[in-house]
């Protein structure tokens, strides 16, 4: 936001967004102390550790392959060209 927008929001606006900010803060502090004590005396909470931030972070991008468009062979030819072996 640039400082005329933040100077025309409402006061209540602003000090909504003030304390997210440092909610969002404290929520990446939280996640810091928790993956250094994960680093400092790892054990079973480590697996938990991942899967919790596996689950925040989602599944960015997801490929389907279909079996009738995929060429092993063709692939097998790319890898022999990129070797050098024809």
């Amino acid at each position: 936001m640039q400082y005329g927008e933040i100077m025309r929001l409402p006061i209540y606006t602003f000090w909504a967004l003030a304390r997210n900010i440092d909610r969002l803060k404290a929520e990446q502090d939280l996640r810091l102390f928790a993956a250094m004590q994960n680093a400092m005396h790892p054990g079973d909470h480590v697996g938990e550790y991942v899967e919790r931030m596996q689950a925040d972070v989602g599944r960015i991008v997801e490929i389907e392959y279909s079996g009738s468009g995929f060429d092993r062979a063709g692939v097998e030819r790319l890898k022999a060209m990129m070797v050098g072996n024809k």
